[in-house]
Formats: C-alpha cells, structure tokens, sequence
C-alpha cells in the first residue's frame, strides 16, 4: 500500500475509533482559538528563528522513500498503520536527519528537545515537541587527524570521508492522526565552518574527535535499562534501523516516558531546553564505538537536579552509565 493512501487508512480508522469512543472525545481534539493562536506563535518563532527556512511540504518529508522495509525491518505492511505511528519525537527527528541529509560515515548529532504544553482555564492541548537536531561531519576533522599521524599520501579520497555541510533542522511534533509523532512543521539551515567551530557539544567542542565525557567527577557503570533489547540480547533486531535514532530513544526513554513528550516543567524559561544529547558515530579511536551521552536538567524531583546518562555500543557489547547531581543537602 503507498504510504500516501496508507496514511489516509490510518486517518479514517482514528476517526472511527474517537466516533465509537463518543462525542466528549471527538470535541476534545477542536482547540479553542486562544490555544491555537499561542500554539501557532510558538511554532512559528521557534521555527523561524536564527536564519532557519521553513519547508513548506510536511508530506514530501515521509513519502515513499522514507518508509521502507530497510528502516523499519519489522513493518507489517498488512497493518492499517504505518511503521512509524508508535515512534518518538526525538527518535523521529533524528532519522528524519538521516533521511533528508547525505548519509556520513564519521558524523555528531546535537540533540535538544523541548515540551510545549499550552493551556487555558478550561482546555490543555496536546503536549508539542521542539526538536533541534544539528548534524555535524566530522570526516574532514577525522582525515585531517590521520594525516597527521600516517601522511596524506597514506589515506583514502577526501570522498571517502564524507563530504557534506554541517546542518541543522528544527522539527515540532504533535500526537495525531494514528501518529505519536506527527510532523506538524520543520526548518533548515547550513551551518558555516567557523560558526560550527565555536559550537559546544556538552563538555567538548562539536567538532572534536574525542568524545564527551560528561561532568568532571565522572560517571559510574550501571546495568542497561530493561527496555534496551539490544544490551540484554545482542541477537535482537530493533524496529527502527537506525543507530543514532535508537540511540538517542534509549537514551531519552527515562526523561520524556514512553509516548516522548514528558511532563509540565516549571520555571522553564522560553527558548530553554532541559534536555540535550550528544550522539557520535565513527569517531574516537581507531575502533570507534556507537556513542551517546544525554544531560537533563530541571527535574521535578526534590532531591535530583541533573541527571545524566551515557550508552556506548561495539557491535553486540553495550555498557551504560551515570552521574546524578543532588539539591544541595539531598544527596
């Protein structure tokens, strides 16, 4: 089935399902205006904002190229809907980047995301998502690093490095239409050398080949999560066939919860994001391992600010760790 006409199946069966589930439910999903005004103010300004373009074709972005049997090796193409309905946002934005970008062998993921929840006396929204994905390549750092160390005459093609811009998107999501993350909007920009130079990357420059440590005091080894299948069965094959996305899924699952939005933060100021992942692939060593570390800030906790959260994975070896920040006097 096209995945044009399959995402009108699965538009007409979520209509029937609010249908039989009564009228209160199909009411709920019309917005008040004052909630769709800010809403849409929201979007725009963060779509908008620092030289970003905004695409104006949402649908173009997951046509048919976008769902194959490739990225989604477990899709059931007798189901009504598409392989994709149960992903998460940032899981999604990230190989959304994949997918409209060149692929790269040696390349770093900055990842932010932001909970919107908008609300007036009678009516809350569905929480939205504001995901910042910015794309670095890394493999003229890489041979530049190498010829250093063995000479130019020694290495592969500038080509077989990658060759591609540094590049930065900006998605929002919403929960809809059979979709947790439904693309409700989306902006691009290039990112310059010079300006891509001076980014951080948590605790290390974006463009450096180490990779980031976390806090000073360091991280401690725990056992991996129950819902990574990978670390507890290196025969499993996940549903999405993505590193980096899996990776930064993994990663979030214990700060956003299973649907991926989390929860109302207070004392979030505009613009700030409590969580931020840094996703690395093909670089550090000479073996370099699939890796991701994740920083979350303003907890609704009473004895944790900060957490953090790291996973590295060579081939089927996976190890996790983590660093808590207590309030003071908590720990």
């Amino acid at each position: 089935m096209k995945a044009h006409l399959q995402r009108f199946v699965t538009s007409l069966a979520c209509s029937l399902m609010l249908a039989i589930a009564g009228p209160a439910t199909v009411y709920a999903v019309v917005l008040p205006d004052d909630i769709t005004e800010q809403l849409k103010e929201l979007k725009d300004n963060y779509l908008l904002a620092d030289g970003f373009t905004r695409m104006q074709d949402m649908e173009s972005m997951t046509e048919d190229e976008w769902y194959t049997n490739e990225r989604f090796p477990k899709w059931n193409t007798d189901s009504v809907f598409l392989p994709d309905s149960s992903m998460t946002p940032i899981q999604k934005a990230v190989m959304l980047v994949e997918h409209l970008e060149k692929s790269l062998p040696h390349v770093r993921y900055r990842v932010r995301f932001r909970p919107e929840f908008v609300f007036n006396d009678d009516f809350s929204a569905p929480p939205r998502a504001h995901v910042s994905v910015t794309r670095f390549n890394l493999g003229p750092e890489r041979r530049k690093s190498l010829a250093e160390e063995v000479g130019e005459e020694h290495l592969a093609s500038v080509q077989e490095f990658g060759v591609g811009p540094h590049v930065s998107w900006r998605f929002v999501f919403s929960a809809i239409q059979g979709q947790n993350a439904h693309l409700e909007g989306a902006s691009r920009k290039e990112v310059a050398d010079n300006e891509a130079g001076v980014m951080q990357c948590l605790d290390i420059p974006c463009l450096h080949l180490e990779l980031p440590e976390g806090p000073a005091d360091g991280m401690e080894e725990v056992d991996a999560p129950d819902y990574d299948t990978q670390a507890h069965d290196p025969d499993s094959v996940p549903a999405y066939n993505s590193s980096m996305g899996n990776m930064a899924a993994l990663l979030a699952a214990s700060a956003v919860g299973e649907n991926g939005y989390g929860e109302p933060i207070e004392g979030l100021a505009p613009g700030q994001s409590p969580l931020q992942l840094v996703l690395s692939a093909g670089v550090g060593g000479q073996d370099p391992a699939d890796a991701g570390i994740m920083h979350q800030t303003h907890i609704m906790d009473d004895a944790i600010a900060e957490l953090w959260h790291a996973r590295l994975q060579w081939g089927s070896h996976v190890s996790w760790m983590r660093h808590i920040v207590y309030r003071p006097g908590r720990n």
